[in-house]
């Protein structure tokens, strides 16, 4: 094994001796589940203690071979050892392998026991890195393969002729193709399931993914009569009896459909009807009131997806709105329905998940997840009017790396069958492809979209959905370079989905014995608390968007929630880093916590941090931002420079003058990524050989710091402020100046002062002009601007604009799209309300609201997907 070679002798001779004790233990326990079938060949008591010792070597074997599937941090071994010895020694357990060797070959393991075992144990089956099958499986077959070669077992039960005879067969036979599947379906489950966020320890029960989702729909898209009766379960003739029904009850309510109200018929009523009048439909009905609720929802994008001519749609959403979390729970969901024995815990939210999917496509289909910031650094570069740009083949051949990764076969028969799922007219696929906006370099993103435009042209019935933030595809529209595809815009959480977020979250940590019980009661009602506070309305803001929701909820349970965006980042961020649970103390092997490791450099916390910081923006600022990924040897490079006192930029740390200090620099270094790769949930490790922050909001905030703490802060804002791409860092860096540390003011207001645009004469000073609003109305506000000079003349520059932006057209002619003209006119307009409208002259209405000049908003101004 060369993984093991490659580790200190020190490390080598524990795991080994780890492996052969527990090997020991289980042998033991093995050879009594097949003493009847072993003794049959082996009467003499000294062969009987010559078996022992041979299955204890196989045993050691296959433990020691499947390590590296649970993890190659040397650190981490132990622990991985001690998990699987302890499972591998129950009695169930050693008789499940037991009978691999008593003589049948090739007897199958029952995964549903083993599992059960696992979680005896007190593991999580589904907290290994690996689908937990393929982890048992992997064991079985290493221990029958070391078996086969033990003298002592060979005459026994003659397994080594076995072996070479299975071998042979297994050649002969032909390919099991659905068990490739199945192993695929695992693999995309417990890859669907995970939830890094939770910040769970590995080798505790994990929560999960599919147990916290809650359903977010899409902006301003308002579901038809008929769409309606189908998520209440009435069609055919029962359709007609329901629209009698609610005509009956709601009386003039649904009078003849206006143009406004499109095909939304009784539906657009009913969203308006009180708790009291809708309980009262429901009931004539013969539903709960809640079930009535939920169907007079938004449509949810796979509704939208229904709607399509072509089963097309780009799926847009604002930073932290779940559009990557929502294809996980698709494909996690289809890859249950897949798999039976994952639905043995399902509850009513998955139940609906999965009717929805069957409902929509009216057939089981597999999953394909395609990460295309990655898959975008294989394509060759795009060039105008050439015949080898990247093509349908391109993603085909994407896919298929994708289904084969787990099994690596190679074969004709297996790709053939995979891509016959993509062909006729009910193809068996659904492809999910995530993140065109990290696709970001010109080039790359013009070989993706010409990918998939002849993609859709090649398989025009498999369904595809791309996802992307909101603003980089704007920008792609209004340069003419977006996907001819229709789209739809995710809208924030209704509060009923936050409340039913809060409860799942609560509920699966609790039950994962994450948190404790009663603090996590306590927290949840003090959050809820804070949630409804007048004086808390950004809070509420926030709540809407799923990862800040997240945020908060872990933030809540931990300390107090902050007020704003950058202070929620900062309170998480320091969780992360610093204050999540310490290993146990005394367990030789394991990495220690991460502010151990930094008392061992004498390295400060913050200093820590901030290089950090300076690593996240120079990622950010790279050639190359398709990707957050952290090149291992950059970050290497960057804590070994750390430990020997923060090298100057450029300087080599592997060449530094003391050949002896160097070395202890790399392995001090190895012991933080080993470290943060694996616990704090903030940057995690990539199968790749790669490290990368668990979000690209962390990224951002993170390079946003960076940015605002610096003494050369002016020149860092002014070379990125106009680049749609830093606009998030560019607003949490300004929060961060505001909120995270506060008064005095200055950096802020000489931002504001040295960038506000003198007058609005161009696209540039109406893009600083919104930008800049949003950061000077949310994060700083007029009271704290203060009274001085600057203040005055910053006060008045932002009201004239903003008010100009508001009610001027012509200064959003140079934007081709009226409806686009609109929004930024729309935006203006928000943030003069926000700031309480301080134009001289402007009162109040009857409800104490600002008497802004709003703009005329025509019937569908704002169209789904806009």
């Amino acid at each position: 094994m060369e993984w093991l070679n490659a580790l200190n002798p020190l490390t080598q001779q524990l795991l080994i001796g780890l492996a052969t004790e527990y090997a020991g233990l289980a042998a033991s326990v093995l050879y009594d589940a097949a003493r009847t079938r072993l003794e049959a060949h082996s009467a003499a008591q000294r062969q009987q203690e010559a078996v022992r010792a041979a299955i204890q070597r196989a045993l050691s074997d296959a433990l020691l071979q499947t390590l590296p599937l649970l993890t190659d941090a040397p650190e981490q071994m132990k622990h991985a050892l001690d998990l699987l010895g302890q499972w591998l020694a129950r009695p169930a357990v050693a008789g499940q392998y037991a009978r691999l060797i008593a003589p049948v070959l090739k007897a199958d393991l029952d995964r549903t026991l083993l599992g059960a075992e696992f979680e005896k144990v007190g593991f999580d089956p589904a907290s290994l890195t690996q689908p937990f099958g393929s982890i048992a499986d992997s064991i079985g077959a290493a221990f029958v393969a070391s078996a086969a070669w033990q003298g002592e077992l060979q005459p026994v039960i003659a397994i080594g002729e076995l072996r070479r005879s299975n071998a042979l067969l297994e050649r002969l036979a032909p390919l099991d193709l659905d068990d490739l599947e199945r192993h695929y379906l695992n693999q995309v489950y417990a890859e669907c399931n995970a939830l890094p966020l939770a910040d769970v320890e590995r080798g505790q029960r994990q929560p999960r993914l599919q147990r916290v989702f809650v359903d977010v729909r899409v902006r301003d898209a308002v579901p038809a009569d008929e769409e309606v009766m189908a998520r209440l379960g009435f069609f055919g003739d029962s359709s007609a009896h329901v629209g009698r029904v609610v005509k009956r009850v709601l009386g003039g309510r649904s009078g003849r459909k206006t143009e406004a109200e499109g095909n939304a018929g009784w539906t657009q009523a009913m969203r308006q009807l009180d708790k009291a009048a809708l309980a009262q439909v429901a009931e004539a009905l013969g539903v709960e009131a809640g079930e009535l609720s939920r169907a007079l929802e938004n449509l949810t994008p796979l509704e939208v997806l229904a709607r399509q001519a072509a089963p097309r749609l780009v799926l847009l959403g604002d930073p932290g709105s779940g559009k990557s979390t929502l294809t996980r729970r698709w494909a996690g969901v289809l890859a249950a329905l897949g798999q039976p024995e994952h639905r043995q815990d399902w509850v009513e939210d998955e139940e609906r998940a999965a009717d929805e999917l069957l409902r929509v496509f009216d057939r089981w289909l597999l999953p394909v997840r395609v990460l295309l910031s990655q898959w975008a650094q294989q394509l060759p570069d795009f060039r105008p009017n050439a015949t080898d740009n990247a093509c349908a083949a391109d993603l085909l051949n994407e896919c298929w790396r994708i289904y084969n990764r787990t099994a690596n076969l190679g074969s004709d028969a297996a790709r053939q069958r995979f891509v016959a799922k993509f062909v006729g007219n009910a193809p068996s696929v659904l492809l999910l492809l995530d993140g065109l906006d990290e696709v970001t370099d010109p080039n790359r993103r013009q070989a993706v979209r010409h990918a998939l435009e002849d993609f859709a042209g090649t398989y025009p019935a498999v369904p595809l959905v791309v996802t992307s933030r909101v603003r980089p595809y704007e920008a792609l529209r209004r340069e003419k370079k977006a996907l001819s595809w229709p789209t739809a815009t995710l809208d924030r959480l209704t509060q009923g989905a936050i409340g039913h977020f809060v409860d799942r979250w609560h509920a699966e940590l609790v039950a994962t014995h994450a948190w404790e019980g009663d603090q996590a009661t306590t927290r949840r009602r003090h959050f809820t608390e804070a949630l409804a506070a007048p004086r808390r309305a950004e809070l509420r803001e926030m709540a809407g968007t799923p990862l800040l929701l997240t945020m908060m909820v872990k933030v809540n349970y931990k300390e107090r929630l902050p007020d704003s965006r950058a202070e929620l980042y900062e309170a998480f961020v320091k969780q992360l880093l610093f204050e999540w649970e310490r290993r146990r103390q005394g367990d030789a092997g394991k990495a220690t916590a991460l502010d151990q490791l930094l008392d061992e450099a004498r390295i400060p916390a913050d200093q820590f941090a901030y290089r950090i910081n300076a690593l996240a923006y120079a990622i950010h600022d790279g050639a190359n931002r398709d990707t957050v990924d952290i090149p291992t040897d950059r970050l290497q490079r960057t804590l070994m420079a750390l430990y020997l006192g923060d090298l100057e930029e450029g300087e080599d740390p592997y060449a530094y003058p003391d050949a002896n200090a160097a070395a202890r620099a790399l392995v001090w270094a190895r012991s933080v990524m080993d470290f943060i790769g694996g616990r704090i949930g903030l940057i995690n490790w990539e199968d790749s050989g790669v490290y990368k922050f668990s979000h690209r909001s962390f990224q951002e905030y993170m390079a946003a710091r960076w940015m605002a703490d610096n003494p050369d802060f002016l020149n860092r804002f002014r070379d990125r402020l106009d680049d749609e791409n830093w606009r998030e860092t560019i607003l949490l860096a300004f929060g961060y100046q505001c909120k995270v540390r506060g008064a005095p003011y200055h950096q802020p207001i000489q931002v504001l002062d040295e960038f506000w645009p003198d007058s609005l004469d161009g696209s540039q000073a109406v893009y600083r002009t919104l930008l800049l609003g949003e950061a000077f109305v949310h994060q700083l506000g007029l009271q704290r601007l203060g009274n001085g000079t600057i203040a005055r003349r910053l006060k008045q520059r932002v009201i004239d604009h903003i008010t100009a932006l508001m009610q001027q057209p012509a200064l959003t002619a140079y934007l081709a799209d009226p409806k686009a003209q609109a929004r930024t006119r729309f935006a203006a307009g928000s943030l003069l309300s926000a700031l309480g409208d301080p134009r001289p002259g402007v009162g109040v209405d009857a409800d104490g609201l600002p008497d802004i000049l709003w703009l005329p908003v025509e019937a569908g101004e704002f169209p789904m997907g806009s």
